[in-house]
């Protein structure tokens, strides 16, 4: 049996091996084969073999991480609500992805807003535009909360909003890198209401980012102004979803 220059390095039988000696050099031969390839057996259905280091014929079976799926954290239909809070949010996810339907005010004048963290410092940037009617106005600057200030009502909760169907707001919040404790945190969104004192359909989409290297961990739905209380649509809910 001779030792050839292959891929692998394997001994294999030659032509001038006995007759007598192939059992034994078989035998090499299998057992090389056997050792190199150890690293393929094992795995379970939908695993991916990969390669564990640099070295040749050094593979693992891994479980391949999920893309873009979305796991239901928390719903709630909100009933008289001064303020809702999700709490004890896992950092497990890549994004976080609040989505509100059906919710109006019982009450005139009020507006509600968004923070994370209970954090009601200035240390949330909002840029975008409103549209009311056929008016829109650009908005943007420092604030204490996902409430950006300017012309008119940019409540992401709604302003002023009565129990007609077509008046309720309903709209979303992607937030970005919210595990992170060592970057800001970006987030971007839209909503839509009727406003009910002035019949003016509001629509503002925005982006904007959250100046904290705090993982967030609450999102917290707050009355930031008058004294109305929240309350869902039948059918209708608020829910917090993460994103793989």
């Amino acid at each position: 049996m001779s030792n050839p220059t292959t891929p692998f390095g394997w001994q294999m039988p030659t032509n001038t091996d006995l007759v007598t000696d192939l059992p034994a050099d078989f035998e090499v031969f299998g057992q090389a084969v056997a050792t190199s390839m150890a690293d393929l057996l094992g795995g379970t259905t939908g695993q991916l073999l990969s390669k564990t280091s640099a070295t040749d014929m050094d593979f693992t079976w891994t479980t391949p991480a999920s893309g873009g799926g979305m796991t239901l954290i928390s719903e709630t239909v909100a009933s008289a609500n001064s303020a809702i809070d999700f709490t004890g949010i896992s950092g497990t996810y890549k994004q976080l992805y609040l989505y509100w339907d059906g919710v109006y005010h019982t009450g005139n004048t009020s507006g509600f807003g968004i923070r994370f963290n209970s954090d009601s410092g200035a240390n949330y940037a909002t840029y975008g535009i409103r549209f009311e009617n056929s008016t829109a106005a650009s908005f943007g600057g420092g604030e204490t909360s996902i409430t950006p200030t300017g012309s008119g009502f940019f409540y992401p909760f709604g302003y002023d909003i009565n129990t007609s169907g077509n008046r309720a707001v309903s709209g979303s919040l992607m937030i970005d890198n919210y595990s992170s404790t060592t970057k800001y945190k970006h987030f971007s969104g839209e909503w839509q209401f009727t406003e009910s004192f002035v019949a003016a359909r509001t629509v503002a989409p925005l982006l904007g980012y959250y100046a904290s290297n705090t993982a967030i961990t609450s999102i917290n739905i707050f009355r930031a102004t008058g004294s109305a209380t929240m309350t869902n649509l039948a059918n209708t809910t608020i829910r917090l979803y993460g994103v793989s």
